[in-house]
């Protein structure tokens, strides 16, 4: 008979593998320091995107955002919160960096109505906050743009 493992022991795996994600994840940036911004090669630039976004859903699945069967609504952003993160994604990412995002959370961007940029930012809130997933989209451009106030 098996039995299924504790919260406990699912806890202390994601922190295990978070953990090792981090160590990963500092050997890229030691190696990518070796590089101005312009020269870093394309396959190290790749690989430190991957295990940003790998440490970013670590760390939502810890902090419980990442739950199956999220209750839409039950994640809601208070809409001055939601304005500024609209207004903050058209504002630091392009819209070729706002599709990367969409990839990176799963989402098929062009399936968001809107062509322009603040169509794109403003549909892809709103889909993920219908989903719960707001948490999600704010770890990774806190990730992607640590300078920016996200919340």
């Amino acid at each position: 008979m098996t039995t299924s493992p504790s919260p406990a022991t699912d806890r202390t795996s994601l922190e295990g593998k978070l953990k090792m994600a981090r160590r990963s994840l500092a050997i890229l940036e030691t190696q990518a320091a070796g590089y101005t911004a312009l020269t870093i090669p394309a396959h190290l630039q790749i690989e430190l995107e991957e295990k940003r976004a790998e440490v970013v859903g670590l760390e939502a699945q810890l902090a419980g955002a990442a739950q199956p069967g999220a209750i839409p609504g039950a994640n809601a952003v208070p809409t001055a919160s939601r304005t500024q993160l609209r207004e903050n994604l058209e504002r630091v990412f392009s819209l070729q960096e706002l599709a990367t995002l969409c990839f990176d959370l799963g989402v098929d961007f062009e399936s968001l109505p809107g062509s322009d940029k603040a169509a794109k930012a403003r549909e892809l809130v709103t889909y993920l906050e219908r989903r719960g997933r707001i948490p999600d989209l704010i770890a990774l451009c806190r990730a992607r743009r640590p300078n920016v106030a996200w919340e």
